[in-house]
């Protein structure tokens, strides 16, 4: 039996969406957890979050990003603000969620558009568990270069939060 359950964490603009699984469907402890990053573009939100969650977890993760429309290329910002704590970004490049919908087996989608069920497609069908950590898009904002730089590093920190406290959760059990 397949059914939804919404747990929204106050003040933190975190929801969690679950579906029953079969055994077959859960995660499994053998194989490493696959997480998903989805955004409209894939240019910044989904990049950051995926080099930022591989390397929290010194890739025991298999994380990807990809985006509804994909972008022609990662914006050089998301990449300095990555670059200077220390993350490699050499992997990273736009992807589309094309590339992901016949996937047999994607354990955690985390959407973080800010908009997410209006840009970011329902992903239940194949996904055992959905989050929405709905974050600015840092590259619509229009102004200085220290400016827009700054709008990165927030979203950045944000992100850090967010995956930190998803990973304390321990979402794949005694995995980590």
């Amino acid at each position: 039996v397949n059914y939804r359950i919404i747990k929204t964490s106050r003040g933190s603009g975190m929801t969690t969406s679950h579906r029953s699984a079969s055994p077959t469907e859960s995660p499994s402890s053998t194989k490493s957890p696959v997480v998903l990053f989805l955004c409209a573009a894939n240019r910044a939100r989904s990049q950051m979050a995926e080099a930022l969650l591989r390397h929290e977890t010194e890739e025991r993760f298999v994380v990807r990003s990809a985006g509804l429309r994909p972008a022609g290329a990662i914006d050089p910002m998301a990449i300095a603000v990555l670059e200077e704590i220390g993350i490699d970004t050499s992997d990273l490049r736009p992807k589309s969620v094309d590339e992901f919908v016949r996937a047999k087996r994607i354990d955690c989608a985390i959407i973080v558009c800010e908009k997410s069920e209006e840009d970011c497609p329902r992903l239940y069908p194949f996904c055992y568990r959905v989050l929405r950590w709905p974050c600015r898009d840092p590259v619509v904002f229009d102004g200085p270069y220290y400016e827009r730089l700054e709008h990165f590093r927030r979203l950045r920190d944000e992100l850090q939060e967010h995956i930190r406290h998803w990973l304390d959760e321990k979402p794949f059990g005694d995995f980590q």
